[in-house]
């Protein structure tokens, strides 16, 4: 898995390193949390397969003291990129298309799904990457509705209260 950094992405870098360095905590969700990955030795990148993560996916926590990731959470995915963590970091959670989906290494959390969408940014997904309904790999349509429809009143209850939680425990 290679990583194409965007511009801003090094200084970014630096500054993570840097607020790792100092104990500061951080949560990063998507390319927030391909950063941390690809800084602290892991990597960043296409699907080792040319999978995409599309639809809500349910998460296995993994056995971790104090995993934020609670055993079944259901997320949305919308992600082509990923990372592979750190050797050193401790994953959170076990997923289908992204195998490790979240992880933490001291005080940074890294999401690698989407916790702040809502309907109309689905929608809009949908719109603007209609090949990703085509694909064998993703959810298809009805099966994206019935889920969203289900978990995200439970997916947005934890992102509300994962701040409180995580910046207390780092």
């Amino acid at each position: 898995m290679a990583t194409d950094r965007p511009d801003g992405m090094g200084p970014a870098q630096t500054r993570q390193r840097a607020m790792q360095d100092a104990g500061k905590p951080q949560i990063g969700v998507r390319l927030g949390a391909q950063m941390p990955a690809d800084a602290f030795g892991g990597a960043a990148g296409p699907h080792p397969e040319g999978r995409v993560a599309f639809g809500c996916l349910p998460l296995r926590a993994a056995d971790a003291p104090d995993n934020p990731i609670p055993d079944g959470l259901t997320v949305l995915s919308g992600n082509a990129p990923g990372f592979a963590p750190p050797r050193e970091a401790e994953r959170l959670a076990l997923g289908e298309t992204w195998t490790e989906p979240a992880f933490r290494i001291g005080p940074a959390l890294a999401l690698q799904f989407h916790p702040k969408v809502t309907r109309p940014i689905l929608d809009a997904w949908r719109r603007g990457f209609p090949r990703n309904h085509a694909r064998p790999d993703r959810r298809p349509k009805a099966e994206q509705d019935a889920d969203f429809a289900v978990h995200d009143a439970a997916l947005e209850a934890w992102l509300r209260s994962l701040p409180d939680r995580w910046f207390a425990l780092a």
